[in-house]
């Protein structure tokens, strides 16, 4: 089954409130993702930690591969395409 993975915690370990992926999550759901289908991860704090975190979810969820797809900025589309390669994930 298709799952999303939103990822993201707080750069500062400081900072309080809603992470930036609960928010996503939260906005999925409104627009009417499953809610069973959405994973949140909100440890990491930069995009090195997104991309082990999301590779260590993607080999418990999604093990034979499949369609993998990552949604950011434009702007940071080339750091996390590096941090992504850099972790083994196409």
């Amino acid at each position: 089954p298709c799952v999303v993975i939103v990822s993201g915690g707080h750069p500062d370990s400081g900072t309080h409130g809603r992470s930036p992926a609960a928010t996503l999550a939260r906005l999925l759901k409104q627009l009417g993702v499953d809610e069973t289908r959405l994973i949140v991860e909100e440890q990491s704090r930069n995009t090195t930690e997104n991309a082990a975190g999301i590779k260590r979810l993607l080999e418990e969820h999604q093990p034979a591969g499949g369609a993998r797809w990552v949604i950011t900025s434009a702007t940071h589309v080339p750091r996390a395409g590096q941090a992504f390669a850099a972790q083994g994930v196409p």
